[in-house]
């Protein structure tokens, strides 16, 4: 069985994200061949939009929330122990996906090439000797598996907006959580558990970009504004409208607008900027789409 796999807790923004995200999917494919897993502090907030969908809901209750974020409350931790737990109560072909995700393709060859063994990520950022963010940990050593290990300027920097994987990936994952206590004791950042799951995998075996197949739209916040007038209207409630505007707003071309607007703007935007002035998205107007 293929399954997609969200962690979605917390906010309603980011539950409308990841509503948007399996809708992009559904404009993509038939989703009989798919079954989703999202793991959710208020499974009601996807119900009333997912009843043509196969979906699994696990519920994150405070309690488990403050287990998995572990010592240092890592939000972020919750991620890596997301993608273990699903291989306890699930067994087949898994893609997780960020909520501020947007399918651009039919996901079918991807769990294909998963079924096989091939491990997928989000898309390699940059290497380790050009990362600002993991600049500290450029020839720092950890243990793994009980053996020194030191991290080079070539080790690799995967984004895990998306992760492919298989029940097979179980011992990894579990080296990725040990791997990721080890840096939070050592230097906290926010995006650490990446750091720890890109190299875990990297070390076992070659990985894979998924950003042919999936945008990852975490530089586009303002897309939120779009996503509460869209859930929130009666338009919503009607799966083939909601399907149609779908099909319209694409967040990566809003993030071309924003890049637009942010580097060719000549002296008068980066005056604009200087003052605190910031991108905003056009007016959405929902009759429009329709």
């Amino acid at each position: 069985m293929n399954y997609i796999v969200y962690l979605s807790h917390s906010s309603k923004d980011i539950y409308y994200e990841a509503l948007y995200s399996i809708y992009s999917l559904a404009i993509r494919q038939d989703l009989r061949g798919v079954s989703f897993i999202i793991y959710t502090d208020d499974p009601s907030a996807f119900q009333k939009y997912l009843g043509h969908a196969q979906v699994h809901y696990e519920t994150m209750t405070p309690a488990l929330m403050r287990e998995w974020r572990g010592k240092h409350n890592f939000v972020h931790r919750a991620k890596v122990r997301t993608l273990q737990d699903v291989l306890t109560k699930y067994t087949g072909n898994f893609l997780f996906l960020d909520s501020d995700t947007y399918v651009q393709q039919n996901l079918a060859p991807i769990f294909s090439r998963i079924q096989a063994g091939e491990l997928f990520m989000d898309r390699m950022e940059k290497h380790l000797d050009r990362s600002k963010i993991y600049k500290a940990l450029l020839n720092h050593t950890v243990a793994i598996d009980g053996i020194p290990v030191t991290f080079t300027e070539e080790v690799e920097i995967w984004n895990t907006g998306a992760v492919g994987y298989t029940n097979a990936t179980a011992p990894l994952l579990e080296k990725s959580l040990a791997l990721t206590d080890q840096l939070l004791d050592y230097y906290i950042r926010h995006i650490i558990e990446q750091f720890a799951i890109s190299y875990t995998f990297q070390r076992d075996r070659r990985l894979n970009p998924l950003d042919a197949y999936v945008f990852h739209y975490w530089n586009v916040k303002e897309f939120r504004g779009y996503l509460r007038q869209i859930f929130e209207h009666p338009a919503a409630e009607d799966r083939q409208s909601l399907e149609m505007i779908v099909r319209k707003i694409d967040p990566s071309v809003l993030l071309k607008q924003k890049l637009d607007w942010k580097y060719n703007g000549g002296i008068v935007r980066a005056i604009e900027r200087m003052f605190g002035k910031k991108f905003a998205l056009a007016p959405l107007k929902i009759e429009e789409l329709l």
